[in-house]
């Protein structure tokens, strides 16, 4: 059974009370409560317990490739955007605003990041059953493992931050009219 404690209360307050009541009900009922035990313990520790640090450690080498992806992405449209000074100069000089040329640009990015964002959703999806064969622990404690739409709208809303970074400043800067000299 799973409760929550009041604010001022400590597992082991709790476990004393628990260990209390249990004992009244041993005296009135001897028969039907048996040696059973009881105690109270925090569910984190009790669902993760010395797995915590190893998953700890797993989320800070995800959050790093992702940060490496990002910051390749984002080299990659930067080389792209360089081998194009020229489209975008000759756009520039044909009167093409700095608005225009920089959503022209957006567009393309935005569709990729979002169709990488799907793909990358859809095989966590497909993935999870396989990676929770490798420790069948949580499955098997009656709890379902699902991909929560919170994180995943964290993770589309990170992709098209980054792409959008990655994208809309340095294509702006080259947009504006001033940065040519013909």
């Amino acid at each position: 059974t799973i409760g929550r404690l009041r604010g001022s209360a400590t597992p082991a307050s709790a476990a004393s009370d628990l260990r209390r009541v249990l004992g009244s009900a041993r005296d009135e009922m001897p028969d039907l409560v048996g040696s059973y035990v009881i105690g109270a313990a925090d569910l984190r520790e009790s669902q993760y317990g010395s797995r915590r640090h190893g998953l700890l450690m797993m989320m800070a080498v995800v959050a790093a490739l992702a940060l490496i992806a990002a910051a390749n992405l984002a080299n990659l449209t930067l080389a792209d955007l360089a081998s194009r000074l020229g489209d975008l100069a000759l756009r520039s000089a044909l009167g093409g605003s700095t608005r225009a040329i920089v959503t022209s640009e957006i567009v393309p990015c935005a569709v990729l990041s979002m169709t990488g964002a799907a793909v990358g959703l859809w095989l966590a999806a497909m993935a999870a059953p396989w990676v929770l064969a490798l420790d069948p622990a949580p499955t098997s404690a009656g709890t379902t493992v699902t991909i929560d739409w919170r994180v995943a709208f964290a993770g589309v809303a990170a992709a098209a931050a980054v792409m959008t970074a990655a994208v809309a400043i340095p294509t702006w800067r080259i947009a504006r009219r001033d940065q040519f000299a013909f």
